[in-house]
């Protein structure tokens, strides 16, 4: 049997991807993780997560400790007055691990991101 690569290295995506608030909280934008488990549109990110938030609420989090809906701004063009608002969602740790197990199976980036992810929740065990 093969065994699993477990090392995590800086070099992974989703640490590329990662964020650091004011508090030093770690976070990653739905936007990004998605992206970089090879979703490419608004409509799959966004019911990828809304089946991680009724997973994690039916597992007893409280889903607003670990999804928070942020918009953006974005900017298009040279002129100031062709901006577009952007929803995202901020997702913890284990919501990026739910929102992972909630992806397409199929994906190989799925099975990358679940990998990446149980990792860092066991370093921080």
């Amino acid at each position: 049997m093969d065994s699993i690569n477990l090392s995590k290295s800086d070099s992974s995506p989703f640490d590329q991807i990662k964020k650091i608030d004011e508090l030093g909280t770690e976070y990653w934008l739905a936007t990004d993780l998605l992206a970089s488990m090879g979703y490419r549109t608004w409509k799959r990110i966004k019911d990828t997560v809304e089946r991680a938030k009724v997973s994690a609420q039916n597992s007893g989090a409280n889903v607003s400790d670990h999804f928070t809906n942020v918009v953006q701004m974005a900017q298009i063009g040279d002129s100031q007055a062709f901006r577009e608002v952007l929803k995202n969602y901020k997702l913890s740790r284990y919501a990026c691990y739910i929102t992972a197990m909630n992806g397409d199976p199929r994906k190989p980036e799925i099975a990358e991101a679940l990998t990446y992810f149980a990792l860092l929740t066991r370093e921080a065990e």
